[in-house]
């Protein structure tokens, strides 16, 4: 009996690596806990960020002690792999009472008009496309003709910080910005990505194909919805 319980239990345990920076966690995160829902496993991870910025909808936080079935290890960023819906992210993605109650309260922290959204950083070196500032503006000026002047520009080479967070939540004002933006021109990035999933305001997309990683574009075309 006691080998027929360790069994069932390790059966019904899954455990999952969460690499890289923060819209990859999400990435990775929202498939496990999908991947687990619809099989009727326990998800255990290692303490993540997520744990500390979102309720998770009330996800029990348990760790992995190696009785776990099995170990997901992948980025899980292609369409197949998208095994859950917008709704079960706004879900699982909601703000913790204490960090919402901090920034709800704070006028500047709410955009009210376009925003856009540019990635930089590491980008360059890791070979991935970036999308110049006259090529948001020519998508802006598309979409929403005389608006220029209203664009507030949201990038990881001036993040806007807030005393509340520091350390690795230093994210969490432009996270939350993003996600409250009406009009949310995103960057080519995971975390822009997930502020656009998340967003209830009308998004805008580039498209990348065909461009060459490690530099910038102008004339990207931009199309309305969170595309892949």
């Amino acid at each position: 009996a006691e080998k027929h319980e360790t069994a069932a239990a390790a059966m019904n345990a899954i455990t999952a690596k969460l690499i890289g920076r923060t819209g990859n966690q999400l990435f990775i995160w929202a498939f496990s806990k999908a991947f687990a829902e619809q099989r009727g496993y326990e998800l255990r991870t290692e303490p993540w960020i997520g744990e500390r910025i979102f309720t998770l909808d009330r996800h029990e936080c348990k760790r992995p002690d190696g009785s776990e079935s099995e170990s997901l290890c992948g980025y899980f960023q292609n369409q197949s792999s998208l095994i859950y819906t917008r709704a079960d992210c706004r879900r699982w993605f909601t703000f913790r009472p204490e960090v919402a109650r901090i920034l709800d309260s704070d006028s500047s922290m709410h955009p009210t008009g376009i925003t856009a959204h540019f990635r930089r950083g590491d980008y360059a070196g890791a070979g991935f496309p970036l999308i110049s500032r006259p090529s948001v503006f020519a998508a802006v000026a598309k979409y929403f003709p005389g608006d220029q002047s209203d664009i507030e520009d949201i990038s990881d080479e001036h993040p806007v910080t807030h005393p509340a967070f520091r350390g690795d939540l230093e994210l969490v004002p432009d996270l939350y910005r993003l996600m409250h933006a009406p009009i949310l021109f995103r960057a080519n990035s995971t975390f822009s990505w997930w502020t656009a999933t998340l967003v209830h305001g009308r998004v805008f997309s580039p498209r990348i194909d065909g461009l060459k990683g490690g530099i910038e574009h102008d004339g990207v075309p931009y199309e309305e919805g969170n595309h892949c």
